[in-house]
């Protein structure tokens, strides 16, 4: 699924039928000054770009990944790491960007880190016949890496990634969309040397069915015993949330959910777009409750599902949390400190109308914390409009999140 998507898939739904301002500051919630100008970067690489993911290196230093495109050059894969004080790192590739077109044109939806401080880039590649899944890793300086499937880059499956992660012997799961008009969830998992992995599902891929569900895959996480949870979403009468946790040979988990797979829902559209495991091996989703973004009134969504697959009824209102900022609102990311708190970035409609970065901290039963930005969130302009994708967190818990203010790729760090 492309991001994208959300919205036109949306506005079709509806035409068949089938379906704030800034809150005060406080210590917490701050912009980080000593971060870019005043905490917040606007930055390009080629005439337009947009940051989807984003990852931080063991020395603070800031990778942000996505798409750079231009009215007469094809769309890329795009790179750039800022240092950790917001600059650009002239280590990285000269003058720290870097950009790659893959076939026709490529675009980076997912990025993670190797702890040799490679980088592994996932998204999707137009080619003759259509989209098909592309992943390229990168060395510490920003080149290529040719020990990846011969010349850094690997291209296969129909479809397109939208997550990535990299598991603890170094092999690369990626998901996305793939399949008969690419609406399966589709997972990918290529050994270290960027073959596909035999092992896994017999030959490297699994598509996940959902019944007669068209189904797109948004993201994944990894367990401790190897077990793989991936999430997407089931756009029919209303949205909802797809989950599937499959073995580490790539065979649907039997104990979760309904031989390995789980709607979720409720009585209104939920969205996911990003998903993380917590201590206790429970699955945090964050999304939106009443539509996508463009539809006003919807609102930030955080979800927690139990190991079994069952919604947790601990969680706030039977294992579902949402909160109107502004005139609407999204979450696409989260994150999970040390504690139990939850972190969710997304973005939040103004009165005016323009579109703000906006974060969101959440205690361990579902709770909006007061003691963050004084009310549990705040929203941030960058520009006339920004659309936030992705967030990460520092060694010191500080947050990183990234996205775009239009044609630009958007940071902004904040205290936590």
């Amino acid at each position: 699924m492309r991001r994208e998507w959300i919205a036109v898939l949306a506005t079709a739904l509806a035409v068949l039928g089938a379906l704030a301002t800034a809150a005060p500051a406080s210590a917490t919630g701050e912009l980080d000054p000593s971060f870019g100008d005043h905490g917040t970067i606007v930055t390009s690489v080629g005439t337009w770009s947009s940051a989807y993911d984003v990852a931080v290196q063991p020395d603070g230093s800031v990778v942000l990944a996505g798409s750079s495109y231009g009215p007469d050059r094809p769309g890329g894969f795009a790179l750039q790491r800022l240092t950790p004080d917001g600059t650009l790192d002239p280590t990285f590739s000269g003058d720290g960007k870097v950009k790659t077109v893959i076939g026709r044109s490529s675009v980076i939806y997912g990025v993670a880190l190797q702890p040799d401080g490679r980088i592994v880039a996932a998204g999707y590649a137009t080619r003759t016949r259509g989209d098909v899944f592309a992943v390229a890793r990168y060395d510490a300086d920003g080149s290529l890496d040719d020990s990846f499937s011969g010349d850094g880059i690997w291209t296969g499956l129909s479809g397109g990634a939208e997550a990535v992660a990299i598991q603890p012997d170094g092999s690369i799961v990626v998901v996305g969309e793939g399949g008969h008009l690419r609406y399966q969830i589709a997972v990918v998992r290529l050994l270290p040397d960027g073959t596909l992995d035999p092992s896994f599902a017999r030959d490297g891929h699994r598509l996940v069915r959902f019944d007669d569900h068209p189904t797109l895959g948004t993201s994944v996480a990894l367990g401790p015993s190897g077990a793989i949870v991936v999430g997407g979403l089931v756009p029919e009468h209303r949205w909802r949330i797809a989950l599937a946790e499959l073995t580490p040979f790539g065979a649907l988990d039997p104990s979760f959910g309904t031989q390995g797979r789980t709607i979720v829902g409720s009585t209104e559209s939920i969205t996911a777009l990003d998903l993380a495991l917590d201590v206790r091996g429970r699955i945090v989703i964050a999304g939106a409750s009443g539509g996508s973004l463009d539809v006003v009134g919807s609102r930030f969504a955080v979800v927690r599902v139990l190991p079994d697959g069952r919604l947790d009824p601990r969680f706030s209102v039977d294992g579902i949390a949402t909160t109107q900022i502004g005139r609407t609102a999204g979450a696409a990311a989260l994150a999970l400190p040390p504690g139990g708190a939850i972190l969710v970035a997304g973005t939040a409609m103004t009165a005016g109308g323009t579109y703000d970065f906006a974060i969101a901290r959440y205690g361990r039963h579902g709770r909006l914390d007061a003691s963050f930005s004084s009310n549990g969130w705040r929203t941030t302009s960058i520009g006339r409009d920004a659309l936030a994708h992705a967030m990460t967190l520092q060694s010191d818990g500080k947050a990183i999140v990234a996205g775009e203010s239009p044609n630009r790729m958007a940071v902004a760090r904040f205290i936590t």
